[in-house]
Parts: C-alpha cells; structure tokens; sequence
C-alpha cells in the first residue's frame, strides 16, 4: 500500500514539475521581451486572453503533454 501510495505521489510530483517547467519558460521568455502576461480575458481560447496563455495555447498545438493539461485543467 505504501508503494503505492509513494508511487503515486511520485508520478504526481513529475506531472507537475513538467507543468512548471513549461510555465516558467513562457514567462522567461515573455520577460525577457519587456512583453506583458495578462491580456483583458483570461480565457483559454479567447481572442483577448494576453500573450501568457496565447503562448501556451501555440506550445500546445506541438507539445501533446501540454495539450491534454490545457485540456484537462483549462476549462
């Protein structure tokens, strides 16, 4: 039972990790730029919803892991 339990925490930290690895390069690279994040809707999908999330939406169209987080968590 423990591991399991172990197991999953484990696969669940990785999970997460390769999420924030992703964030933070969006938002070093924006940074970088002296662009800003937000934009005025923070929607997924949505027209207006900033560089942030645009630029995760054009990862995600080639980066399957992301795809199915965006997916998954963006609604």
């Amino acid at each position: 039972m423990d591991r399991a339990m172990e197991s999953q925490r484990m696969e669940s930290k990785r999970y997460w990790c390769d999420v924030l690895h992703r964030v933070v390069s969006d938002v070093r690279f924006l940074c970088e730029r002296g662009l800003a994040l937000r934009g005025s809707d923070e929607k997924i999908a949505s027209k207006q919803n900033g560089n942030f999330l645009g630029c995760m939406e054009v990862l995600a169209e080639f980066d399957p892991f992301l795809s199915q987080h965006i997916e998954k968590f963006g609604k």
